[in-house]
């Protein structure tokens, strides 16, 4: 009688080989599945304290609500040249005085990232020059008969500024990971 031939080691792993390259495949899916889950959820914890804690509750409350105040009332208050050169004068000193209020609240977006702060402080000094621009040639024009200065674009440069700072956090908030 003849003894049966041993497998070779390799012939004994031969079916079971599909069940286990399945199952290697399996574990190595599951593995990048959770790092993807944990970095995923680490950037939404990221974006959430930026967002709704320091945008929403300490940025927003001493910068972009007083600017929307601000430029609003730019409409109903910017002068005309019915209005004296000293009351210019003096409009011009108290917002320019309340633009640096606002630079001042705007600092902090430096806790959140400093070149958004840079870009907004840039879009504020704009708001001064537009303002002091404005304000000088009514002056100018009032005293010493210069050309009028352009009312409604004084306004849609303001406004334009204004629009350009909310842009600026909003591309920042897209971007934040």
């Amino acid at each position: 009688m003849c003894k049966p031939e041993k497998d070779a080691w390799y012939e004994k792993m031969l079916p079971g080989t599909p069940a286990l390259l399945v199952s290697i495949v399996a574990l190595i899916v599951s593995a990048k599945s959770f790092n993807y889950s944990k970095k995923k959820d680490s950037r939404a914890r990221t974006q959430s304290i930026i967002d709704d804690y320091w945008l929403r509750k300490v940025v927003s409350p001493v910068s972009i609500e007083p600017l929307l105040k601000l430029t609003a009332a730019f409409a109903s208050s910017l002068p005309t040249d019915l209005d004296l050169p000293d009351a210019i004068q003096k409009y011009w000193n108290d917002k320019i005085k309340e633009a640096a209020e606002l630079n001042v609240g705007f600092l902090a977006l430096r806790l959140i990232d400093n070149s958004l702060s840079g870009a907004v402080e840039r879009w504020l000094e704009e708001l001064e020059d537009v303002l002091a621009q404005y304000c000088g040639d009514l002056i100018e024009h009032l005293k010493n008969g210069g050309p009028k200065p352009d009312r409604k674009e004084a306004l849609r440069s303001i406004q334009h500024v204004s629009i350009s700072i909310f842009s600026e956090i909003k591309k920042h908030q897209v971007v934040v990971e």
